[in-house]
């Protein structure tokens, strides 16, 4: 039987027996926890719930809500007559929020204003901001922070909220804007355990971690990183941890160094592999990934003992990443996750007869095919003390407060946002939003596209663009589409009316013929905090960053520090020399290319105007089979666009 084998680069991780999980509170110093290993949620066991379908963003139609006159706000559509515009205002100057609040949320209290930037003109020298206004839409606070913003968990009814800083530190902070704790992850051994398992992660933490939650009494936060989902309380222990199932034919180990190398050895498969100490995992990595492009059979047909080279190779590669790779004397007996094939994607039988003999052959071929369902949307239940949590197949799992699994709802697609409102729970994807009720039923589901924001309230929620904005009851039932001509700032019910405003004009939309106009107050200014540490001190932190950046080796691990840095075209050489070697890849595997390298590449081909070779990567993209995922029609979408700008780019030379 001829077999085609798939295997994975091994890895292995740090041991972290001196780290601590940081979650500090201002109240009492956090235990020590090492790391947990997610247990593997078992969903063969509850309930499951699969609703229609989800259409891909690529398979359904925009659906625009265009302004057709000159005014300001505008009723595009209603199914009730009683509805109507009854007052526009021009809002006072202390009344206008400040642009740099580009992120509106609801809270317990009113509205949340976000500035992840730091532009806010009130507060200079912050990294970020925040302002808190009331459910009549007054500030009522604003205060300056010494942190970035990355992540968001905003629950709309809860009396905590968290955020994830650019350097994984998550912070919570309750209903007066007052930060209670923060966790560093970046340094957190439960997420240190999944980042170096056997899976390929790219970029920094940030990016692996896709969602952050906290329980409205702030006593509890959840994160997830890839496919797995830690309950903490505030001293930093876990209350638990969970994992979604593998896909197909895969299995999760925790296995320990199964190559323990002699210091000779080590120094061995260093000089085969043309490598020095000291030496990273990625440095492995990419080497191993050019060598076997020269040793292996299949590529290099005719030529003698690459065979032998290719074991060689594999041999010294398991030694190394067998082992810790920064401190490589050190006993690599420490646990890790691996992840192994249980069987092939598909196997064909090819029978055929030769000189009266009949023989039979069965093929195995394993593409590789993903082995983690990430978690894309998470949510934690006020009601029961549950959590949701949303993954890239569509699946939607609910927990209990033991983190144990109750029921599964599928909607075949991505989940972008979880919302638990008092009787129903919403799911919205790209396409459509689904309304899910008691004993798990669908209410209602809305077709969605150009309005792919969502907000709930106690009297019904609102689909949302830039321009635009669609009201409904808590049950998906219509009232009435609204365009504005200017961006779409904020809206809230107040006194029988949805109130409506931009930055400089506030609308009264009335529900019926009794609704009472609020009458207008004076505008108090807000209470300013500021805690931040000075411009001075973050002026000398982006200098030190800055010299650092400009100093660090071109890696690819460095990519990040190298566009800070400006050195564009070594970030170019390394992308393209990532490109080239997974297409060398594909041609072994069949398991197709990510985007994510092309992507790089065409921003800054972009960002330098270099719009020829912009169009040429898209387009060498368009040619390679493409690995699962939403990004490689976004990237096609971009060479349309690209084109369009070269195009233009060439008629203005001629010009």
């Amino acid at each position: 039987m001829f077999k085609k084998i798939v295997g994975s680069l091994s890895r292995k991780t740090k041991s972290h027996d001196n780290h601590e999980n940081q979650l500090l509170s201002t109240k009492q110093k956090p235990k020590k926890t090492g790391p947990n290993i997610p247990k593997m949620l078992n969903l063969d066991t509850i309930d499951y719930y699969p609703l229609p379908p989800a259409p891909n963003k690529w398979e359904s139609s925009p659906q625009d809500i265009v302004i057709t006159g000159v005014d300001l706000f505008e009723i595009a559509e209603s199914k009730d007559e009683q509805i109507n515009i009854t007052e526009v205002r021009k809002l006072s100057m202390a009344e206008r929020p400040d642009p740099a609040y580009k992120i509106i949320m609801p809270s317990s209290l009113g509205f949340i204003d976000i500035d992840k930037n730091g532009k806010a003109k009130s507060l200079p020298g912050c990294s970020s901001a925040l302002a808190l206004r009331d459910k009549q839409g007054n500030f009522i606070k604003e205060v300056g922070l010494d942190h970035s913003i990355y992540r968001i968990g905003l629950d709309h009814y809860a009396k905590h909220f968290v955020l994830m800083d650019k350097e994984s530190v998550l912070h919570v902070y309750n209903e007066q804007l007052v930060e209670t704790m923060n966790s560093n992850l970046a340094s957190d051994p439960r997420v240190l355990l999944i980042r170096e398992s056997d899976m390929e992660f790219y970029g920094d933490v940030r990016t692996s971690i896709r969602c952050i939650d906290v329980t409205s009494d702030g006593q509890a936060t959840l994160f997830t990183i890839a496919d797995s989902a830690f309950f903490v309380d505030i001293y930093g222990k876990t209350i638990w941890a969970r994992s979604m199932p593998l896909g197909e034919g895969w299995v999760r180990e925790f296995v320990k160094g199964n190559r323990v190398g002699t210091s000779q050895e080590v120094f061995d498969a260093l000089t085969f592999m043309q490598l020095s100490l000291p030496v990273t995992r990625g440095q492995i990595r990419n080497r191993y990934r050019e060598l076997s492009m020269q040793y292996h059979p299949d590529l290099n047909h005719g030529i003698r003992d690459r065979g032998e080279m290719m074991k060689t190779l594999n041999i010294h590669h398991d030694v190394l990443t067998g082992m810790n790779s920064e401190e490589l004397s050190k006993n690599p007996n420490i646990e890790r996750i691996t992840y192994r094939r249980t069987k092939p994607d598909s196997v064909q039988k090819i029978k055929f007869t030769e000189k009266n003999i009949s023989f039979e052959v069965s093929i195995e071929t394993s593409f590789g095919g993903p082995a983690l369902d990430w978690i894309y949307a998470a949510a934690i239940s006020n009601k029961t003390g549950g959590t949701y949590l949303g993954t890239y197949s569509g699946k939607v799992v609910k927990l209990d407060a033991f983190g144990e699994p109750e029921y599964a709802l599928d909607v075949a697609n991505v989940p972008r946002r979880i919302i638990e409102g008092s009787n129903y729970l919403y799911i919205l994807t790209d396409t459509r939003l689904y309304i899910v009720g008691e004993n798990k039923a669908l209410v209602n589901l809305i077709d969605v596209h150009s309005q792919g924001k969502l907000a709930v309230s106690t009297e019904g929620f609102g689909l949302y663009a830039n321009k635009s904005l669609s009201w409904y009851t808590l049950t998906g039932e219509f009232k009435f589409s609204l365009g504005t001509k200017h961006p779409l700032r904020t809206f809230y019910i107040s006194k029988g009316h949805l109130v409506v405003e931009t930055r400089q004009h506030r609308a009264f939309v009335s529900f019926s013929e009794d609704a009472i106009i609020p009458t207008q107050k004076k505008t108090s200014k807000p209470k300013k905090q500021v805690i931040n540490k000075g411009t001075g001190k973050l002026e000398s932190e982006k200098e030190q960053q800055e010299k650092i950046d400009k100093q660090v080796p071109a890696t690819l691990e460095n990519l990040p520090s190298l566009k800070r840095a400006g050195r564009n075209e070594e970030a170019i050489t390394i992308l393209l020399q990532e490109i080239k070697a997974q297409e060398k890849e594909h041609q072994i595997h069949q398991w197709g290319v990510a985007p994510y390298y092309y992507h790089e590449l065409a921003i800054l081909y972009r960002k330098q105007k270099e719009y020829s070779k912009e169009v040429s990567i898209l387009e060498r993209f368009a040619k390679q089979k493409h690995a699962p995922g939403v990004m490689p029609a976004k990237l096609l979408e971009r060479l349309s666009k690209a084109k369009e700008l070269k195009q233009n780019h060439q008629i203005n030379l001629k010009g």
